[in-house]
């Protein structure tokens, strides 16, 4: 019986996460009419649009989120998409620095890209640690990896079952198919 159980919860984790490549969520920066007009923010948001249409990492767009990050200290969005090239090129100090601040300003908008991160990297105790602070301040039902292709109570489930805590991880996977935080 034990061994059935095994097996259930396992093809069950394999069967939502193949169900779960066919959502795709889009995150985007925003609105920058949001911002007082004339604001340090505002002003960062509108450098933010300037940089993304450059091709990502390169020296244009790096130089206009330097200065969307010198006006606009409190813009998050700035930080986070400065740091993505980093990840990329395997300049992982430089890109875990600049998500920190990212975080530190909108934790419920880029906790999840550091859990994300830290799963990719086998530091499953760090995710758990993030993603669990995550649904502890973000009420949304669903929250997506950043491509979007898995929902994040799937890895949060999966790096309870790696370390062991299987107990943990079937709740979470209850939650998730109960959409519940």
């Amino acid at each position: 019986m034990a061994r059935f159980k095994i097996y259930f919860y396992k093809y069950s984790i394999l069967f939502l996460i193949f169900l779960s490549f066919n959502i795709v969520l889009i995150r985007s920066q925003g609105n920058c009419l949001l911002y007082e007009e004339g604001s340090g923010e505002r002003t960062a948001c509108e450098l933010s649009y300037l940089a993304i249409e450059h091709r990502q990492g390169s020296l244009k767009s790096q130089k206009f989120f330097d200065q969307a990050i010198k006006i606009g200290p409190k813009y998050a969005y700035a930080y986070y998409q400065k740091s993505v090239p980093f990840f990329k090129r395997g300049r992982l100090a430089e890109g875990i620095k600049l998500l920190n601040k990212a975080i530190e300003l909108e934790p419920q908008n880029y906790l999840h890209y550091r859990a994300y991160y830290y799963f990719y990297s086998r530091s499953y105790d760090l995710c758990i640690k993030d993603l669990e602070e995550l649904y502890s301040i973000h009420k949304a039902t669903y929250v997506t990896t950043p491509g979007g292709e898995l929902e994040m109570r799937l890895l949060l489930a999966t790096c309870h079952g790696l370390l062991g805590n299987v107990d943990a991880g079937i709740e979470w996977l209850h939650k998730l198919m109960n959409n519940r935080i």
